[in-house]
């Protein structure tokens, strides 16, 4: 409504005035900042319309409504024109092709035995619990021999690199000699022997050095027998028999006997014989 000097109203003016403002503002920054220019040209939009839809009802201000209209449309073409590009995700490559696991019982593997439970049962660094088979012999015969058939074994693979494959279906052990969880393999040295019939012939020595012992051999306490040799004999002077010892005790008395005869021995020098 104008007053009766044909002026727009106070209020109405005020209006047109921030809506041109905001208009202008919304192009100003349509070039470089397109979020506060957007936000701008909105604000200038609605007062430009209200302002244009009083202006209908005889009250003013349609030319300005439609100026700051016409200038909040072009900030905002010069905005969406002048918006950096919104960046495009990045397309997700397709995932590569997973390899299967490894096999952690492949064979044949080389390996690093860690632990040495038993001659013929083995740990490897990895945790793996290999069995070597055709080492089943006749059980030790004491305690010496079970230390030495273990000492054999891990003096023979402990902390070394060995080659472990699989048995031929002739040198498996019976079910019943594998410990549960262990792998039946044929084990290699590193110099290329086979370890079992490497340890059977070490431990064989091993035990024969150190718990056979030999008996010394008995020594006789008798004294050796004594010879006569020629050079005990003095050759330069005569035989001479030992004198007779014996002494004659009888004791006579009278004469018992008979006059001694020519060649008769009296006995005890009295004449008579025969006493």
């Amino acid at each position: 409504m104008t007053s009766r000097h044909g002026a727009q109203p106070p209020e109405a003016s005020k209006l047109v005035v921030i809506g041109v403002l905001l208009a202008l503002a919304a192009l100003i920054f349509s070039f470089f900042a397109q979020p506060l220019a957007f936000l701008f040209l909105v604000a200038s939009l609605i007062i430009g319309i209200v302002v244009l839809v009083r202006a209908r009802s005889g009250r003013g201000g349609r030319s300005p409504a439609i100026a700051m209209i016409a200038v909040s449309i072009l900030a905002f073409i010069i905005a969406v024109a002048t918006s950096p590009a919104t960046p495009q995700p990045a397309p997700v490559a397709a995932p590569a092709s997973v390899p299967p696991p490894i096999d952690p019982n492949l064979l044949p593997a080389d390996v690093v035995v860690a632990n040495v439970q038993s001659p013929d049962n083995l740990i490897t660094t990895a945790g793996r619990r290999l069995h070597v088979t055709m080492m089943q012999g006749h059980p030790a015969a004491d305690a010496c021999q079970t230390g030495t058939n273990a000492a054999t074994a891990t003096r023979l693979v402990q902390n070394q690199q060995v080659h472990v494959s699989a048995p031929d279906p002739v040198h498996l052990d019976v079910a019943s000699a594998v410990p549960p969880g262990f792998q039946p393999v044929v084990l290699t040295l590193p110099d290329g022997t086979d370890y079992a019939q490497t340890w059977a012939q070490n431990a064989a020595e091993n035990w024969q050095s150190e718990c056979v012992t030999t008996e010394p051999a008995p020594t006789s306490e008798a004294a050796a027998p004594t010879t006569t040799t020629s050079s005990d004999i003095d050759v330069d002077r005569p035989y001479v028999p030992a004198p007779d010892t014996h002494v004659n005790t009888r004791v006579h008395t009278g004469h018992s006997g008979h006059p001694c005869l020519p060649g008769e021995r009296d006995g005890d020098h009295d004449g008579y014989c025969g006493e």
